[in-house]
């Protein structure tokens, strides 16, 4: 029998609005993908695990950090001339061991090539080579343990205040780092620059053209350097 459990713990601050969380119990991964492919339901994100359900609304908050995630990157790949395939809130499946996750921002990079043209089959092609997560609550399941399970190599988690970077170690564990795998060029405490000057000027076209203006004149110069 399905058990419904409240998992919404909102941050103290005024200025961010927390997603509302509904955690189920005993859900069979056959209803669960039922619930998924449900047209109705697409508003809906998901996590899965082992027949824990967790359900979650965006909230406004929310929503602006992923959004703003997805445009800083690919400004930074059309800056600086990388390859980048956004697959923003794509649902990541692992069928096998009854885990999936529906990603706040997912991206391939250096793995571009292999999914160019491609519908994504992670039995046979890779994962996104970064997965973002807007933290701006916790959630009931443990993130990071799904994308583990998924081999997704790197995670950014910022809750509009703290930045985090977890990298995917060899025996699927995730560790704390200080420099990005997938983009080793660019600093946390720039991320978390952007990222504020985005939300305190609210005018993201503006904010893109000086993230531009930044790309171009630091970060290519120290690619050079590298």
């Amino acid at each position: 029998m399905a058990t419904v459990t409240d998992s919404t713990t909102p941050r103290t601050t005024v200025e961010r609005s927390a997603p509302a969380r509904i955690l189920l119990h005993g859900i069979p991964w056959e209803l669960y993908e039922r619930l998924r492919d449900e047209k109705s339901n697409w508003g809906i994100r998901m996590a899965y695990s082992d027949g824990d359900l967790e359900l979650m609304s965006p909230s406004q908050s929310h929503g602006e950090i992923e959004w703003r995630f997805g445009l800083f990157l690919m400004e930074l790949a059309r800056s600086l001339g990388f390859k980048c395939k956004p697959l923003g809130n794509t649902t990541w499946k692992k069928p096998g061991v009854k885990k999936a996750k529906d990603a706040d921002g997912a991206y391939y990079l250096a793995n571009f090539e292999k999914v160019r043209h491609k519908k994504i089959d992670l039995n046979l092609d890779p994962p996104p080579d970064l997965a973002i997560e807007a933290a701006i609550s916790r959630s009931a399941l443990n993130s990071l343990s799904l994308y583990a399970e998924i081999g997704v190599p790197e995670i950014w988690r910022f809750d509009g205040e703290a930045f985090q970077i977890h990298l995917r170690q060899a025996d699927g564990s995730y560790l704390e780092a200080d420099r990005s795998r997938a983009l080793p060029f660019l600093y946390p405490e720039e991320v978390v620059y952007w990222m504020t000057k985005a939300e305190e000027e609210d005018d993201d076209a503006e904010w893109l053209q000086r993230v531009n203006a930044w790309a171009r004149d630091e970060l290519a110069a120290r690619i050079e350097r590298r």
